[in-house]
């Protein structure tokens, strides 16, 4: 038995210590973007959504765009959060967020990149963001306080808001060590707009640091202790899940991915040995011969031998007559004065090349006397006929 399946034994002996390997590996560390409510990723804003019960009267999640939360969202005074990596609108969301600030209510928008059609509209523009190349702490401070506090934070590219008109803005609410502004309010109608882009402070990774999480309560605490509406729909790994197929949900997981790769791998090692062992050698089968041609052939070698002349324009005679019946449906007497007619007319000869077959056929058959010659014209009137049928 080890002789025949020890392949197959070494196969699933690899496969069960590469797997084991596999799983002893540490598990590497996903800081891709998230900002959703549920990731406990490093980037993701899990810590931040628990602990807003405990800052607001009441939070409700949206996961429908601006302009559909906004028509089923009419209880005012109430705050929207946005907490993005990138705050893209359409300019039917965009209107409708304008219009719910315009109308008393506070939107809080922190983004590495806000929507310029929405800045343009508050006359505010921002940098690109300002590479950390040194990889230093970088410090921010919100200004608002007393204290101005400060916080740092490592590996952290910021951006800074630039202003085209002092006077469209109503406060610096924070600053950047170099001094560059990244967070401000700007008042739109009876509401107000929250700008800030320092986005990675309010993520997990920050917030657990024991000095940095209370900038988000300090840049929070802006707005007043109402209903919070919490974003889900502009979420990163919103449009990330929208866009993965099942098996792309698969691979992204280590544990899943494993062993998807070694079902498939036991599979194709399955097949290979089951393949193997079930083959047999397909015996070649040759086609039956058509002994039919060769029979005639022989037969007709038999007459022509014999010389028996008689006897074969019989047996033609018999041949073509039978033929004529199956094939066109006449039954009527070769004497018959219409037979010939009906022939041409079903098989498309032309009438006197059939009455002269006929007329032959006839002659030979109530002679006793016939030639080698009779037979050849016979032969010769008889392809003539066969070619030219429809």
């Amino acid at each position: 038995m080890w002789k025949k399946y020890k392949y197959a034994f070494i196969s699933v002996a690899a496969l069960l210590i590469l797997g084991y390997v596999r799983m002893q590996e540490p598990e590497d560390i996903n800081f891709k973007l998230s900002y959703s409510k549920d990731d406990k990723v490093p980037m993701g804003n899990y810590l931040l959504f628990d602990e807003l019960d405990q800052l607001f009267e009441e939070v409700e999640v949206t996961e429908e765009n601006v302009s559909s939360t906004y028509i089923t969202e009419g209880d005012l005074p109430s705050s929207y959060l946005f907490i993005e990596d990138r705050f893209n609108l359409t300019e039917i969301s965009k209107n409708a967020l304008l219009e719910y600030a315009a109308e008393g209510n506070n939107v809080f928008i922190a983004a590495s990149m806000i929507e310029p059609l929405l800045l343009d509209t508050l006359n505010v523009y921002y940098t690109s963001k300002i590479p950390n190349y040194d990889k230093k702490k970088v410090i921010i401070s919100i200004d608002y306080t007393e204290s101005k506090r400060q916080f740092a934070y490592d590996n952290y590219d910021i951006s800074a808001f630039i202003f085209r008109d002092s006077s469209k803005y109503d406060e610096v609410l924070g600053r950047t060590e170099k001094g560059d502004i990244n967070f401000i309010r700007v008042k739109f109608g009876e509401g107000n707009f929250y700008l800030n882009l320092a986005t990675s402070a309010f993520t997990n990774y920050n917030m657990l640091d024991t000095i940095n999480y209370e900038y988000v309560g300090l840049a929070l605490s802006v707005l007043p202790n109402e209903e919070i509406l919490w974003d889900e729909h502009y979420k990163p790994v919103q449009y990330n899940r929208q866009s993965r197929s099942p098996l792309s949900e698969i691979l992204g997981m280590a544990g899943l991915k494993q062993a998807w790769f070694v079902a498939l791998v036991s599979l194709i090692l399955y097949m290979f040995f089951l393949s193997k062992r079930k083959q047999r050698i397909i015996p070649i089968v040759l086609p039956h011969a058509n002994s039919s041609v060769e029979f005639t052939k022989t037969i007709g070698q038999l007459y022509f031998n014999e010389k028996n002349n008689s006897e074969l324009v019989g047996k033609i005679s018999t041949y073509f007559f039978a033929m004529i019946r199956k094939k066109f449906y006449i039954h009527l007497s070769p004497n018959d004065g219409n037979f010939v007619q009906r022939v041409s007319v079903m098989s498309g000869v032309d009438e006197k090349r059939v009455e002269e077959l006929v007329g032959l056929l006839n002659e030979l058959n109530n002679s006793n006397d016939i030639t080698d010659i009779d037979l050849l014209r016979l032969d010769q009137l008889l392809d003539d006929f066969q070619t030219k049928t429809i």
